[in-house]
């Protein structure tokens, strides 16, 4: 070859690795474009784990451990699965935002946890999980979390298993934003999966949908945006369904954590801490708050649901962690029909009976406050109810007939042992200087006010 010739060819060859180097760089980035937005697809099929001993079978039902920089939050998963153990449950379901943050290190702490508490115990649980909107938000895209997600459990964030008959089909969040969590490909899946799983189920058996955002208007806080109604769409479609959710973090102790409808919706109240309702003060906190919704000793009482599925009953037990005691429970006749669910939320408020006050008096009194001095407040005996108290609503009315209204939460989401029997509530610290007449009535879940009420004297100085 001359000289000529040379030079004639090298352009073509710059030219010919150029472009090999471009296609490298396309390929490379178009496979990482697959991954960071195609969504991990869930299974056609349902894998099926058998069980030894299951009657009745023991579900737990956990959510919402939010692990990260609270170390108490690891505690309270500790101390649930320490619980779980003892009461030899062949199933936990976790509802989502496993982090407070996107990433894989929370999920590999909870499957630690699982792998030491339950290293030699008699019963090695079947574990399920489904991705909150927390676990995908700080990553590159949803599908990357998925993938991290699936790589830290061993789990497909989308999965159907069938144990002993019973079918379980878990829907990860692959969207970010809070009030819609899932794309219409998702929901399509778990539309074929309840299909399927409604055609195989035996006749009595119900079909369990674990999400982390809850289907619209059912359990409390699922509304005002925070439900997905496409999900309630769906679900609407099988009465035999029970869903599972997180999110909304409410007392478990709340009676609206039960909701039946068209199905069957269950609500966790998390291992991170309660949120209390919009609206109502928590009164540890002199009524000011960053975060008006978390009250202050908000993940100091976990709790978790326990289910024993039975031939012909569903128990649906709520259990404080801390103090490792059943507190309440719900039953569920089986099979599960629309026509005769006996938790409707128009059957309970009929069947509701309002609060009362037992008797005794309110006192003004000082009492600490967060920055260190006194405030005013009013103490009295705690209200009773067939179901919880929720909240107080105080009514101060000043001698020149002007009310300012307010409610503050009681502390009963601490549960029945843990919750005072005599209650201080603080005077809003906006009141101006004067004689008030203080009215307190007392509000259980269902908003139904006490007719009986406690009264006294308060006078504010500036």
């Amino acid at each position: 070859m001359n000289q000529l010739e040379q030079l004639r060819r090298r352009p073509r060859l710059r030219l010919g690795l150029a472009l090999g180097a471009a296609a490298a760089v396309l390929l490379a980035a178009a496979l990482l474009l697959y991954g960071l937005i195609r969504p991990a697809k869930g299974p056609t099929e349902a894998l099926s784990v058998p069980l030894q001993g299951a009657a009745p079978l023991r579900i737990a039902l956990l959510s919402d451990s939010h692990l990260g920089s609270d170390k108490q939050n690891e505690g309270n998963l500790r101390a649930a699965l320490q619980l779980l153990r003892e009461e030899q449950v062949q199933v936990i379901l976790f509802a989502g935002d496993l982090g407070e943050r996107t990433g894989g290190r929370s999920a590999q702490t909870y499957r630690q946890a699982i792998e030491e508490i339950f290293q030699d115990a008699a019963i090695q649980p079947v574990l399920l999980s489904a991705m909150g909107q927390q676990d995908v938000a700080g990553a590159f895209s949803s599908a990357a979390a998925q993938r991290t997600f699936q790589r830290a459990l061993d789990q497909a964030p989308c999965a159907h298993l069938v144990v002993n008959g019973t079918h379980f089909i878990a829907l990860s969040a692959d969207r970010r934003e809070p009030s819609d969590a899932y794309t219409a490909g998702t929901l399509r899946w778990l539309e074929e999966r309840l299909a399927q799983a409604a055609q195989e189920t035996e006749t009595g058996r119900p079909i369990f949908v674990l999400t982390h955002q809850p289907p619209a208007d059912t359990v409390a806080g699922s509304g005002q945006g925070t439900g997905n109604q496409a999900l309630r769409d769906l679900l609407a479609k099988y009465p035999g369904v029970i869903s599972v959710s997180g999110q909304t973090q409410r007392p478990q102790v709340d009676e609206r954590m039960l909701w039946q409808g068209q199905f069957t919706a269950i609500g966790l109240q998390g291992l991170s801490g309660v949120l209390l309702e919009p609206g109502y003060y928590d009164p540890a906190r002199d009524l000011v708050s960053e975060d008006p919704l978390r009250p202050a000793q908000a993940n100091a009482q976990p709790y978790l649901v326990l289910l024993r599925l039975g031939g012909s009953e569903l128990t649906v037990e709520r259990w404080n962690i801390k103090e490792a005691y059943r507190e309440r429970e719900w039953k569920l006749l089986l099979p599960l029909r629309a026509e005769r669910f006996p938790y409707t939320p128009e059957a309970r408020q009929t069947g509701n009976t309002p609060p009362y006050c037992p008797g005794g008096s309110a006192e003004v009194i000082l009492f600490p406050s967060e920055n260190g001095g006194k405030r005013l407040g009013i103490t009295f005996p705690a209200a009773r109810d067939d179901g919880r108290i929720a909240a107080y609503e105080l009514e101060a009315t000043s001698h020149f007939g002007k009310t300012v209204t307010y409610r503050c939460a009681a502390d009963t989401f601490l549960g029945e042992r843990a919750s005072a029997q005599t209650v201080t509530l603080p005077l809003d610290p906006s009141l101006p200087a004067g004689t008030y007449t203080v009215k307190i009535t007392a509000i259980d879940d269902w908003d139904a006010r006490s007719a009986s009420f406690y009264s006294c004297e308060a006078t504010v100085e500036k």
